[in-house]
């Protein structure tokens, strides 16, 4: 359980973040009822659709910007040189 695989069980996972994440101490006899509870819940999974981003997906906010610039000043020339080698890149 956790990111790093720090705990191999539920129930000290439960009693882990019990103590990090509320403060609170919880025992063996309550960890269980949690426990127990959690495995009772069933249901489908929700998909997840992960969005599928342009290989250069780092400079397309700067692209936009110099765009934006491009529009509210008049230095065609400048920022077409200024653009084509971004996205040349």
């Amino acid at each position: 359980y956790f990111h790093n695989g720090a705990f191999w069980n539920l129930k000290d996972a439960i009693k882990e973040m019990g103590s990090i994440q509320l403060g609170i101490d919880i025992d063996d006899q309550d960890a269980q009822k949690i426990e127990n509870f959690l495995k009772s819940l069933s249901g489908k999974k929700p998909q997840i659709i992960y969005p599928i981003l342009p290989p250069n997906s780092a400079n397309i906010y700067l692209n936009s910007f110099l765009i934006v610039l491009k529009n509210l000043f008049c230095y065609r020339n400048f920022f077409d040189d200024i653009i084509k080698k971004i996205i040349k890149d």
